[in-house]
């Protein structure tokens, strides 16, 4: 049986099998794609746990699920102010195993939960670090961003730095002078 040690290379059917709960922590450091998605070094570390399950398939037959949690604070860059936004992700995903790619994306348009092809082993820590870039905001912000360059939320224009365009706007608006 796999050990959160050996999250790597999960024998998928020995952990639906056997409904174990597997859980850890990982630090972001150590996931390249994930760490290069922040604007800095994150402060915890990722937490995750994963359990299999056994239920029955459209056949009849038990098919291997596995549910994934996952829980990180990563620090992002705002796109208002450009500072580090700190974005707590809290995810729960269930996967069910098909026999392989081809099966996976026959039955993807179908399927309300995720399908994964039955490869074993499965790289456990690849699944959350994919898991948790899928879930990155677009456009990280601060929800009430304090940014010196944006005007207030109450629209209070007169703290905010005067628009470039606002004189080309009135030479715009201004009669022609006669020649």
């Amino acid at each position: 049986m796999a050990h959160p040690q050996r999250i790597q290379s999960l024998d998928i059917w020995a952990l639906a099998r056997s409904g174990t709960v597997l859980n850890g922590e990982h630090p972001v450091a150590d996931l390249a794609r994930l760490q290069s998605a922040c604007s800095g070094p994150a402060i915890s570390p990722v937490r995750w746990q994963l359990q299999g399950l056994l239920k029955p398939g459209p056949e009849g037959r038990d098919q291997p699920w596995m549910v994934l949690q996952v829980e990180a604070e990563l620090p992002l860059s705002c796109v208002r102010c450009l500072q580090t936004v700190n974005h707590v992700f809290r995810l729960e995903r269930e996967f069910r195993f098909v026999a392989d790619e081809a099966t996976a994306m026959a039955e993807d348009e179908d399927s309300e939960e995720d399908l994964l092809p039955l490869t074993p082993p499965l790289d456990g820590l690849n699944l959350i670090e994919d898991e948790l870039l899928m879930d990155m905001p677009i456009l990280p912000k601060h929800e009430n961003c304090q940014s010196e360059y944006l005007p207030t939320r109450e629209g209070d224009a007169a703290d905010a730095k005067p628009n470039p365009f606002a004189a080309l706007a009135q030479l715009r608006k201004s009669p022609p002078k006669d020649r």
